[in-house]
């Protein structure tokens, strides 16, 4: 499996988001040479040949999207050879493996999906082939595997989703989010990873496992009665360190949890989801963990049956109702039921109808606000920018990315027709060069107040009649900034702008600041 996996790094490598026109019915021979779909054939075609020095493969096709971000690879087959296999039986057979990659610049999006993916039992060292053998199964039947990866260069965060089905046996969902995620180079060989995760979900959904495994375990490890107290105490025992140490109130609370829910696993209740969501996030390395109570006391950790790993995120059946029917909501309810439909994730996809609940919030909700912004970049930039000021004034995380990738999509025109100014009580009582220094970069951040580049302007231009330079230096990149979205009109507004500059200098400010800096 761990060859599988480098095959499928291998290959989802060339799966790079690359933009293509459609290629004319006779193309030159140099068209043919640099067509997307050629290239990114050929790269897999070497990487196919690479990855035969380690393990014998082979595939009966491949197909490239057109724009050369989506792989399909069918009919794939790996032949390793084990030590325990002499007579080579091992044979890993995947129906259909997707690959694609893509994600706005500094936004990586991976998916990596096989469907019918079927391993030999012969692939197996024999101990887990012979348990395998015991409980019926000829082999193991993977009928979907698929993991979503996001990454944000500039953050290095990471959100992780992976599903597993086992055909006839379980179903295991995973979905993990860290704050930072990437390793680090220690210079001994292999780097130490640098992780902070803040969230963690594991699910698991009996699909006719525990039926198949129930003749080969002692009869109590199935009884509703018995387990919960043999998966309490076996917890008690491992984190008390044999009794060498006295287990916490949490400790003692979650063994008491975790007997009860396998307990209820156990006796039918179809799902067993273990959750973590500390309440700071949690850096993981080598030494983060010292003992076993630290893994509760840092990632306190929950353990529920009869739950799934994205139950949580599901909107109620009756706010959705409302939501549908226009009933009455509160805002929490709004906000939740609104990102759903937004997204997809916790309710059917409905955009329209998630936009109509989350527009009312979006001036109060920051939240809210980024993610208006985000759904509507790419087809409607000018609303989007509307919720992507908002958003960054309002401190949301990720909302002045969102503004800066917005605005490059707009004229310098569309962009001053959107901002807002609000500079005159600020200006009048302004007392120090430092606080229109000052007012002039949040105008123009857009962080602590909604950016506004008239504003900005002005507070600059005023700044820097006083002498300070690195005013200058801010007003003058706010024109430079303009000129390169283009348009016809804001240069009038700029020079309107400083004649308003030149009477509050000589009218309020000049007296005001003369005694200095």
């Amino acid at each position: 499996m761990k060859r599988l996996l480098s095959a499928a790094a291998v290959l989802a490598t060339c799966a790079v988001p690359l933009s293509s026109q459609a290629q004319a019915q006779e193309a030159s021979p140099l068209e043919q040479l640099l067509d997307i779909n050629n290239l990114t054939r050929a790269v897999i075609d070497f990487g196919v040949l690479m990855l035969r020095s380690q393990v014998d493969v082979t595939y009966e096709g491949i197909s490239v999207s057109r724009a050369g971000s989506e792989i399909s690879i069918v009919g794939l087959k790996f032949f390793p050879f084990y030590e325990w296999d002499p007579e080579g039986f091992c044979e890993i057979g995947i129906a259909r493996l997707d690959l694609s990659n893509s994600g706005r610049p500094g936004q990586s999006e991976m998916h990596i999906e096989a469907v019918g993916t079927e391993v030999a039992s012969a692939c197996l060292p024999p101990e887990p082939r012979e348990a395998l053998s015991m409980t019926g199964y000829p082999g193991i039947d993977v009928e979907r595997l698929y993991v979503d990866l996001s990454f944000d260069v500039g953050s290095s965060a990471l959100d992780v989703d992976g599903h597993l089905a086992l055909k006839d046996a379980a179903v295991i969902d995973v979905a993990a989010t860290f704050d930072y995620f990437w390793f680090r180079d220690t210079g001994y060989g292999d780097p130490d990873p640098a992780m902070q995760l803040s969230s963690a979900v594991v699910s698991i959904e009996d699909r006719g496992l525990l039926e198949r495994i129930r003749p080969i375990v002692p009869p109590e490890a199935f009884s509703f009665d018995a387990a919960p107290q043999i998966v309490t105490r076996g917890l008690q025992e491992a984190l008390g360190e044999g009794g060498f140490r006295q287990l916490t109130p949490a400790e003692t609370a979650f063994t008491e949890q975790a007997g009860a829910a396998v307990g209820e696993f156990l006796g039918g209740a179809g799902t067993l989801t273990v959750t973590s969501r500390p309440r700071t996030p949690v850096w993981l390395g080598p030494d983060t963990f010292r003992g076993p109570g630290d893994v509760i006391t840092m990632l306190e950790p929950k353990i529920e049956a009869g739950t799934t790993a994205g139950s949580a995120s599901m909107v109620p059946a009756s706010v959705l109702a409302a939501a549908l029917d226009g009933g009455a909501l509160g805002d929490a309810e709004a906000k939740q039921a609104g990102l759903a439909l937004l997204t997809g994730v916790g309710a059917p996809l409905a955009p329209a109808l998630g936009r109509s609940l989350l527009e009312p919030l979006a001036g109060s909700d920051p939240e809210a606000a980024l993610a208006l912004a985000g759904a509507l970049a790419d087809d409607d930039p000018v609303a989007a920018y509307r919720f992507a000021l908002a958003a960054a004034a309002g401190g949301a995380d990720g909302g002045l990315a969102a503004l800066d990738g917005i605005e490059q999509d707009l004229t310098a025109d569309q962009i001053l027709s959107l901002q807002t100014t609000d500079r005159g009580s600020f200006i009048s009582g302004v007392q120090s060069v430092a606080e229109l220094r000052d007012g002039a970069l949040a105008a123009l951040m857009g962080v602590s107040r909604p950016r506004s580049y008239e504003d900005a302007y002005v507070m600059a231009s005023l700044a820097a009649a006083a002498g300070d330079l690195s005013s200058a230096a801010l007003r003058d990149r706010i024109l430079r900034r303009l000129a390169d979205h283009g348009g016809d009109g804001w240069e009038g507004t700029f020079e309107g702008l400083n004649q308003e500059v030149l009477g509050v200098w000589t009218g309020m400010l000049a007296p005001r600041l003369s005694g200095g800096n």
